[in-house]
């Protein structure tokens, strides 16, 4: 226990801060008629210790933004910084960084073994220093008792642990994780992300995380770096981009949500006034996107800010075109005019679930509503 504490307070030490200042990149375009830019003037200030995702659909840039910082891909413009020194023009190999890839891209003719010991060998240190680190890491992980075995005799869930022990041994100064878990079944995936994580919070190692899964990104993140077209669109804990998100597509893109047409009418005593389907509405925290305008805009209301009950007892009366239960809660499609809306309601204990084509009251969570001076049409 002593030795692995040893281990976890030494890769804590070394771990570092990590900046991006104006990094761009661009690459020709495929028809030869000039340059498409795949990453867009962005800046990110990553605190040592911190877990940073990079999130965001197929072709957003945050691939390549993690392949910039590991060094697998020039930089076009901008400035890296590690702790204090520049690093743009640094090799890959003398980044003191490491990364975790998709792959695992653990070596098939090596034992786990030496595996994790390989990038100690690389950096030639003294062989019973290299036997003390392996064996430390090895414990640490947890995977005693599969040193002689080949990656090909274990199992997806053994092999990131692995590659995870390979990457953390040499005690690099950031982390970086290539869609690490995209590999693994729904139920593994969800361990292997706990597990990760815990490790990383243990360990306080900066670690740059890339993803497509929202879900995965608010699990394991201290701060989220939502990405479009290759700018960001906005950062901050997963709480702040789901309860106060500054565009519709950080709205759509993070959780489900009911976009609403509305007419708003400026401030009262705090309050944002909207017209909602025909209903004026008080809105207490309509959210940190919203300055007061007046003018035709859009709420997003989350699904379990949305309440339903017996006709006749909500603001809203509407049809249920849809209903699925999924133990702790249900989720129903109601039809209000020709507006569908999602709904997730808690499971009811003393009552059975609203049926297909019953009609229900529906009324919303107030605090919970944010407006946006954006358009539904306005999406991409």
């Amino acid at each position: 226990m002593s030795e692995n504490k040893n281990i976890e307070e030494q890769i804590k030490a070394r771990s570092s801060s990590l900046k991006l200042k104006n990094i761009s990149k661009t690459f020709p375009s495929l028809d030869g008629s000039g340059e498409f830019t795949a990453v867009d003037s962005i800046n990110l200030d990553i605190k040592s210790g911190e877990l940073t995702t990079l999130l965001g659909p197929s072709g957003c840039g945050k691939t390549t933004t993690l392949r910039m910082v590991a060094g697998f891909e020039s930089i076009s413009s901008g400035s890296l910084l590690l702790g204090e020194d520049s690093i743009e023009s640094v090799p890959p190999n003398k980044r003191d960084m490491a990364m975790m890839f998709q792959s695992y891209a653990l070596f098939p003719h090596m034992t786990v073994y030496n595996n994790i010991r390989y990038g100690l060998k690389i950096q030639k240190l003294p062989p019973k220093e290299i036997k003390e680190r392996t064996e430390q890491i090895i414990d640490l992980m947890q995977i005693r008792g599969l040193e002689n075995r080949l990656p090909s005799n274990i199992s997806g869930g053994q092999q990131q642990r692995v590659a995870l022990a390979r990457a953390v041994v040499i005690e690099p100064k950031v982390l970086l994780f290539d869609e690490p878990l995209s590999n693994l079944d729904a139920k593994l995936r969800e361990y292997m992300r706990d597990e990760l994580r815990s490790l990383q919070k243990r360990l306080g190692i900066t670690s740059l995380y890339v993803t497509h899964d929202q879900s995965e990104a608010m699990a394991i993140s201290d701060k989220v770096v939502l990405m479009n077209k290759g700018k960001i669109m906005q950062e901050g804990s997963p709480k702040e981009l789901y309860n106060e998100p500054t565009s519709l597509f950080v709205a759509d893109f993070i959780g489900k949500s009911n976009f609403l047409d509305c007419q708003s009418e400026g401030m009262s005593q705090g309050s944002a006034i909207v017209e909602i389907l025909g209903k004026k509405l008080y809105l207490p925290t309509p959210g940190k996107a919203y300055d007061g305008t007046k003018g035709r805009m859009t709420v997003v209301v989350r699904p379990e800010s949305v309440k339903v009950g017996p006709a006749g007892k909500g603001l809203y009366e509407g049809r249920i075109t849809k209903a699925v239960f999924f133990g702790n809660f249900v989720e129903y499609d109601v039809l209000l005019g020709e507006k569908k809306l999602r709904i997730e309601a808690p499971r009811p204990q003393e009552q059975e679930p609203f049926q297909v084509n019953e009609f229900v009251g529906i009324s919303f969570d107030l605090n919970s509503v944010r407006l946006l001076d954006e358009l539904p049409e306005d999406m991409d």
